[in-house]
């Protein structure tokens, strides 16, 4: 695939990701997620927040000159910064992981990969997978709009 060709392709998937924007809750109703656009629309902005425990977290999606980049602001302190990697299927978007800030030991617990399916206008499902000394734990939840 030439330069051009990926770019274009990574920012198509960027584009795919925007028709987030908006509120959505998991099925247990614990989880909350919002998408809003920033930096003159060149960010996709994705918080997530658990009310019952008041945490919050981050996820950014931006194009990095060809590729597009989704870097994780973890409530455990790291940030892994993820490629998107494949379009698994038209509506299966992947990221995998590249590097970290602030991971000073990798058997920490971080996050190696993700995949968001988008599966029709007011639902999405989305598989996260992490590591900690070796082990993986794969988490996947299913959200549904509220606005």
């Amino acid at each position: 695939m030439t330069r051009d060709s990926q770019k274009s392709v990574h920012e198509e998937v960027f584009k795919k990701l925007c028709v987030l924007v908006g509120q959505w809750q998991d099925n247990n109703a614990s989880t909350l997620v919002n998408y809003r656009l920033s930096a003159n629309d060149t960010v996709l902005v994705e918080t997530w927040t658990w009310p019952e425990k008041n945490i919050e977290a981050l996820t950014l999606y931006h194009m990095d000159v060809d590729q597009l980049m989704a870097t994780h602001y973890c409530p455990v302190g790291n940030q892994p910064r993820l490629l998107f990697d494949s379009l698994d299927e038209p509506s299966v978007f992947t990221f995998k992981f590249v590097s970290a800030t602030n991971l000073l030991d990798p058997g920490v617990d971080h996050n190696v990969e993700f995949w968001i399916k988008i599966n029709e206008s007011d639902f999405f499902t989305r598989s996260e997978t992490y590591v900690e000394s070796g082990v993986f734990d794969v988490q996947q939840s299913t959200y549904r709009r509220l606005s």
